[in-house]
């Protein structure tokens, strides 16, 4: 939900930014949205291809990628829209690999009568928030500038995914702990 809160404004802003800082116009903003729907539909296929067993892990790799391509849309310089694109390309492969990688992940872990609970309050949430992120981003763009709202957003993505790694670390680690106290438990 936070990463989605980091990224979806930016699309929402990204026809301003294309013509305003970037002085581009409706084709080279088509070029990079384009370009931004290949990958998307790269990344489905790939994840479809290799049946990829949705793991933790590989959804916080997939997040990190795809901050990785949001601050090389922000670093692009003006009129640059190879490396827009390039940085558009990134996002969409890790976009649309994200989405199928959670969404299956909650149908492996999650019991097949709580799914529609918590898949309707997961979307909700997600959902519900992107109007606020939306202001926010704007409202802060007009301050500090969209391009730096570009190189922001994608550190507080950084500063997520460790967060995500850390806490997904201690996480296994109190899993195992759990596991060898009920052994101990067991054997004694």
């Amino acid at each position: 939900m936070f990463a989605n809160i980091l990224i979806n404004p930016l699309f929402s802003l990204l026809p301003y930014f294309v013509k305003h800082i970037h002085g581009g116009g409706a084709m080279d903003l088509a070029l990079i949205l384009g370009i931004f729907q290949m990958g998307s539909l790269i990344g489905a296929m790939f994840i479809m291809l290799k049946n990829f067993i949705p793991q933790f892990k590989n959804i916080v790799l997939a997040v990190f990628i795809a901050f990785i391509g949001l601050f090389i849309l922000g670093l692009s310089s003006p009129r640059f829209f190879f490396t827009m694109g390039l940085g558009s390309l990134i996002i969409g492969l890790a976009l649309g690999t994200i989405d199928i990688m959670i969404i299956s992940f909650l149908q492996i872990n999650i019991p097949s009568e709580l799914q529609g609970r918590v898949f309707s309050i997961l979307f909700m949430l997600v959902k519900s928030i992107l109007p606020i992120a939306v202001f926010l981003t704007g409202s802060l763009g007009e301050v500090f500038g969209l391009s730096m709202i570009y190189i922001i957003n994608p550190l507080l993505g950084f500063g997520l995914v460790i967060y995500l790694t850390i806490g997904s670390r201690i996480f296994e680690f109190d899993q195992n702990r759990v596991q060898r106290t009920k052994v101990t438990s067991i054997s004694n």
